[in-house]
């Protein structure tokens, strides 16, 4: 059975950001089993995505998209 991608658009910043994330684990993993690895970038983003994140209230809010005249405290 084959995966299936969807296209989808990605921010630069977040693309970024998980290809430091890659470069690292790829390094840890590299150290822990004495051997140069590399792990995917699609099992990168899948192992991300299963965790959970933890957002305070402020950081929930502030990724909200703002609409003009509304304020939210």
């Amino acid at each position: 059975m084959s995966k299936h991608y969807q296209p989808v658009r990605f921010p630069i910043e977040a693309y970024n950001n998980l290809l430091r994330k890659q470069t690292k684990m790829n390094e840890d993993a590299s150290k822990l089993l004495g051997k140069q690895v590399k792990i995917p970038f699609t099992k990168i983003i899948t192992i991300m995505s299963r965790n959970p994140l933890f957002l305070d209230e402020r950081s929930l809010i502030a990724l909200i998209k703002k609409r003009k005249g509304k304020v939210y405290k």
